[in-house]
């Protein structure tokens, strides 16, 4: 019997743990090449904004550091959903798992 609050939890906290717990594992390797490579554009999209200071220089200080803030703000609330998400999925999938047992 799998824990529906457990799978939940767990894929909130890191993504695709939940559905590891739950025995489906070549979900959580998707989930976990597709957290890589938002990562990486995300930390190059931040290196390009950091290294383009000087050209943002010409901007006023509220516009320029609204620039640099903004992406990753956005980041942060894309992957909040997605966790939220993938939370009620893996809660609901577990609940599948189990009337099937």
């Amino acid at each position: 019997m799998k824990e529906p609050l457990l799978a939940a939890l767990l894929n909130f906290s890191f993504s695709g743990t939940g559905y590891l717990y739950l025995g489906r594992r070549r979900l959580f390797a998707w989930l976990l090449i597709t957290s890589f490579i938002a990562s990486a554009l995300s930390a190059t999209l931040n290196l390009f904004l950091l290294f383009s200071r000087e050209a943002l220089a010409s901007e006023s200080p509220f516009v320029r550091d609204l620039l640099i803030i903004t992406p990753g703000l956005l980041a942060c609330l894309a992957l909040l959903t997605l966790a939220m998400g993938l939370a009620v999925d893996a809660y609901n999938e577990a609940k599948r798992i189990n009337k099937r047992y």
